[in-house]
């Protein structure tokens, strides 16, 4: 199927849809499964497309991913190919920066992130125009792949 199903069925998850839904049309789910989500106490929820190998990145590590950011109604407001960013240094919003501490290489994960962990009640919008590319209270979904992990230089 086509990559805007797959952006579309994962928006609804993270609007709170079944899980079925996306095990439908997610290649990297066996059919007939589902995908298991981790739930952590902070309220990010994750399963691993592909686990990679080596070590997770952690505070002060520069990290290399790759990412497709998108709202639950599965409009995409981000896509990103070699973001690099530096961990623990509030670069990216904290959802995403805990799902990405305890990936390892290679590894591929898909992540909802709820409105505390990302933009909150304020989103990102335009103050005049009152156009948001993020509305208040979203809850974001993304698709991240760690592609390296780097020691920071002495």
């Amino acid at each position: 199927m086509s990559a805007a199903v797959s952006r579309r069925r994962f928006g609804q998850l993270a609007a709170g849809a079944s899980l079925v839904a996306l095990s439908a049309i997610e290649p990297a789910v066996a059919k007939g499964s589902k995908p298991v989500f981790t739930k952590e106490e902070s309220g990010i929820s994750y399963y691993d497309i592909k686990t990679g190998s080596g070590a997770s990145p952690i505070e002060g590590d520069f990290v290399i991913v790759d990412y497709l950011a998108f709202l639950s109604t599965g409009k995409i407001f981000d896509n990103r190919k070699g973001f690099v960013f530096q961990m623990g240094r509030r670069q990216i919003i904290p959802g995403l920066e805990e799902a990405i501490s305890t990936m390892k290489p290679g590894g591929e994960r898909r992540v909802v992130v709820p409105p505390k962990l990302a933009y909150g009640d304020k989103g990102v919008c335009l103050e005049k125009e009152g156009d948001c590319l993020v509305p208040p209270g979203e809850t974001l979904g993304y698709s991240v792949t760690l592609q390296r992990v780097a020691v920071p230089p002495t």
